[in-house]
Formats: C-alpha cells, sequence, structure tokens
C-alpha cells in the first residue's frame, strides 16, 4: 500500500473508492459466476464501476473542497494580501476558523514586525545622524586641537625668544651693576680725595692764617720800631 500513500490526496480518495467498490464487487462476481448468471455479474460490474466514478468524485470535491479553499487563500496571502479568508462553514470549519485564527496571528505578527523594523530604522537613522554630528564634532576637534598644537608651538617659540630677551636684559644688568660698583667705588674714592684735598685747604688755610698772624706781628713790630725810632729822633 506504499504506492497508495505516495498519491496526492483527490487521487487517493478515488483509489479508495474503487477499491471499496472492487471489495464488494468481487464477491458478488463470485456468487453470480458460481450461479451461472455470468451476464448480470458482468452488467453489475460494469453499473458499479460506472457509478463509483462520480461518487468519487463528489466524495473527493466534498472533502477537498476546504483544501482547495485554504490553498487559494494561501496563495492569496503569499502575495501580500492578508483580508483574506478560509470558508468555515464547510466540511472543514474547524481547520478553516484555526486557519483564519493563524492568519490574524500571523497579520499581527507582520504588523508588529514592521513596526519594530520600522523603529528600528528609525533608531538607525537617529544613530547614523548622530554618527555625523560626532565625526563633524570630532573633526572640529582635531582642527581645533591642531590650532592649539600650532599655538603652543608658537607660544613657545616666543617664550624661548622672551628667554633669550630676558638672558639679554640679565647679562646687561649684570653689566650695568657692575657699571654702578665701579662708579661707586670711583665716587667714593673721589670723595676721599676731595676731603683730602679740603683737608689739604683747611691746612693751607691755616697756614695762611698763621702767615698772617705772623706778617700782622711782624707789621706790629715794624710799627713799633718805627715810632720808637720817630721818638728817638
Amino acid at each position: 500500500m506504499d504506492w497508495m500513500n505516495k498519491l496526492p490526496l483527490k487521487q487517493r480518495i478515488v483509489a479508495g473508492c474503487y477499491l471499496i467498490a472492487a471489495l464488494f464487487a468481487v464477491p458478488v462476481l463470485i456468487t453470480l459466476l458460481i450461479m451461472g448468471k455470468v451476464v448480470i455479474g458482468i452488467i453489475l460490474v460494469a453499473v458499479l464501476a460506472a457509478l463509483t466514478f462520480p461518487l468519487s468524485r463528489f466524495i473527493e470535491r466534498t472533502l477537498t473542497s476546504s483544501f482547495d479553499d485554504i490553498s487559494n487563500v494561501t496563495h492569496t496571502i503569499a502575495k501580500g494580501d492578508f483580508t483574506s479568508r478560509a470558508d468555515e462553514n464547510g466540511s472543514m470549519g474547524d481547520i478553516s476558523r484555526s486557519f483564519n485564527t493563524m492568519i490574524d496571528k500571523l497579520k499581527k505578527i507582520l504588523t508588529d514586525a514592521s513596526q519594530i523594523t520600522r523603529q528600528v530604522m528609525d533608531a538607525s537613522r537617529g544613530i547614523e545622524d548622530k554618527n555625523q554630528n560626532l565625526k563633524i564634532v570630532m573633526a572640529q576637534v582635531a582642527s581645533s586641537s591642531n590650532e592649539l598644537a600650532l599655538g603652543a608651538n608658537e607660544i613657545s617659540v616666543d617664550i624661548a625668544d622672551m628667554t633669550e630677551s630676558i638672558k639679554d636684559i640679565e647679562t646687561k644688568v649684570s653689566n650695568y651693576t657692575s657699571s654702578t660698583k665701579e662708579m661707586n667705588r670711583r665716587s667714593v674714592h673721589t670723595l676721599e680725595l676731595v676731603e683730602k684735598g679740603r683737608q689739604s685747604v683747611d691746612t693751607q688755610a691755616e697756614g695762611m692764617r698763621k702767615n698772617i698772624q705772623a706778617t700782622q706781628k711782624v707789621a706790629d713790630t715794624i710799627e713799633a720800631l718805627s715810632q720808637n725810632a720817630r721818638g728817638l729822633q
């Protein structure tokens, strides 16, 4: 019976109907053959075979109509239309209702997935915008860092020049200090010479005063001698 399991559902229904008819016709045909009524047996088998085909088609349509409906709805859903529904009033109403419930849940899942995808896309777009802004900020920071580095380099050069200028000023101040010390030393020496000159002048003035006094005494002596001389005459 493996060959029958490999057949599609419709063909299995037809084959099953013919097998049932054969199981019924064979004993009847054997009985009629035993009774010597061969013609009646052949007619009966022919009539049974003729009736089996439309009966099998009717049974097949009755059992598979719901499957055909579900198949059509499946093809419609495959095209993206989730509005189609299987007929729940057929011979397989429970299966159709379950199938329709599955469609509703699938539609809800797809709707939620679409919303999640949209949110993810919006979030990704926002992240991309933020990354772009971050790149711009990083570029500005890099540019500012470069400018700061150039400014620091210029400041270092200026500081180096200032250091040289300060050293030059220190050298000049040191030379000025040395010159000032030399001038102070010479000023002290000059003051010493002036003091010595003053002392010499004072000494000379004292000598001159003494000379004047001595000269005055000499003059007084001469005057006295003159008076004495005039008295003697």
